[in-house]
């Protein structure tokens, strides 16, 4: 898969482009020879001809070549900065800005993962042992600290179910770590996948929610639940 990606990416990124700045200037020489030289030239047919062939190998020549590579341009798409904090355009290594790497981490990106060829997948589920307070909207309370003083709160979907309540996610990491010199991420933190709930907890929930509102990222710190409001919480202005 890395040589591919690498093949691919230097004919997407450099070899094509190239490509069509010739098949631009034969097209300019085709004009050229078509208004400017004599009809009966043997010369304008010769120069005619071999600008033709040249153009039809290279058009050719990129067909052939984006038919064979076109499943990487299927796995480019789905890279973004939370996987890959670089992009290569002409051969040179451009650095995406910090602030967008930090943004599109702090997105849930399992769906993309799993598509990606270059990472192998790891289930992870985590039990939780916080007492459930209650739900308001999309948010679910849990309660936390001596005598329960606190909570803190997932905002997003949640399943009820006859198991305990606990969280089910993957991790992800590079089957093949020379991924990592071209800027893809190594180990991918744990993508929330399903939020479950015990129906049993839900029915006995008091909702009697504390004050003081923990953010879950202070509680789940391997975790990437998604987006997750500030509002209100610990982590809030």
């Amino acid at each position: 898969m890395y040589e591919f990606w690498v093949k691919g990416e230097t004919l997407y990124t450099m070899i094509l482009p190239v490509l069509f700045v010739i098949l631009m200037v034969l097209l300019i020489v085709i004009l050229f020879l078509f208004y400017y030289t004599d009809k009966k030239s043997k010369n304008r047919k010769i120069g005619a001809t071999i600008v033709l062939l040249s153009a039809v190998g290279a058009i050719l020549y990129g067909y052939f070549q984006h038919t064979s590579y076109r499943h990487w341009l299927e796995q480019s798409s789905l890279v973004n900065a939370g996987v890959r904090d670089r992009y290569e355009i002409m051969g040179y290594e451009v650095l995406e800005s910090p602030e967008l790497v930090k943004s599109y981490q702090s997105m849930n990106l399992l769906a993309r993962f799993q598509e990606l060829d270059m990472y192998e997948e790891q289930p992870v589920e985590e039990q939780i042992e916080y007492t459930y307070l209650g739900t308001t909207g999309r948010q679910h309370y849990f309660s936390m600290g001596d005598e329960e003083k606190y909570a803190w709160r997932y905002t997003g979907e949640v399943v009820y179910t006859d198991e305990p309540t606990h969280l089910s996610g993957s991790q992800f990491r590079l089957l093949d770590n020379r991924f990592e010199s071209l800027g893809f991420i190594a180990e991918s933190p744990i993508y929330l996948g399903t939020f479950y709930i015990n129906q049993i907890d839900a029915e006995q929930a008091t909702g009697e929610i504390p004050i003081t509102i923990i953010h879950p990222s202070e509680v789940f710190k391997n975790w990437n639940l998604g987006h997750q409001p500030t509002k209100g919480t610990s982590l809030g202005y």
